[in-house]
């Protein structure tokens, strides 16, 4: 792997600074056809804090939409709560887009920490048209990687060539507490024999 970490600032410009470094290291590779997916680790639990789940129930129904599985997802919530709070819990598993996507998920949100991932999601989208990157960018809230590592902003990149992931990253502010460093963290990291096989 290689990669960049970005250690201190909280900001939205960093969020910003590390997907589009991303970006432009795939562009620089050849790679100009990447693709981006986003997302923010508060929305989805602002989403299901509708819903009556307990640790382990919030952490399966993580599991189930991270993984896109419908059936046992819609299984899995069958008794906890409205019929029309599931089925907007699995429409936000199988949207994908951008603020069409970002609208429908304030809809359904019930925590300020949701709705702040959501506009700090929708800043990033700005700020990349601003930038030309807007086709290049999409929403994808069933995009949750390690959310007990992640704490935010997250993203992943990927080349219509091949089937996973080339790059991907995010915010883990809580980390470097942990080790008695208290600031922020967001980076990301490059699969360079994924890289290869793409390019290849």
């Amino acid at each position: 792997q290689a990669g960049l970490e970005l250690i201190g600032p909280e900001s939205l410009d960093a969020d910003a600074e590390s997907l589009f470094t991303a970006l432009e290291a795939l562009d620089a590779l050849g790679l100009r056809d990447a693709l981006f997916d986003i997302n923010h680790a508060a929305i989805v639990d602002g989403v299901l804090a509708g819903l009556e789940l307990d640790d382990a129930g919030l952490a399966r129904c993580e599991a189930l939409i991270s993984g896109r599985n419908i059936v046992s997802l819609r299984e899995r919530l069958a008794d906890t709560g409205s019929r029309a709070d599931v089925e907007g819990v699995v429409r936000l598993t199988l949207m994908r887009g951008r603020d069409e996507a970002l609208e429908a998920a304030r809809r359904l949100c019930h925590t300020d920490a949701g709705l702040a991932g959501i506009e700090r999601l929708r800043r990033l989208l700005a700020r990349a048209a601003e930038l030309g990157y807007a086709g290049r960018i999409n929403v994808d809230f069933s995009l949750l990687r390690d959310i007990t590592y992640y704490t935010g902003f997250i993203f992943e990149g990927f080349a219509s060539e091949v089937g996973f992931a080339l790059c991907g990253g995010g915010r883990y502010d809580s980390l470097l507490p942990r080790f008695g460093f208290n600031m922020g963290a967001v980076g990301w990291s490059l699969a360079i024999e994924r890289v290869l096989i793409a390019l290849d």
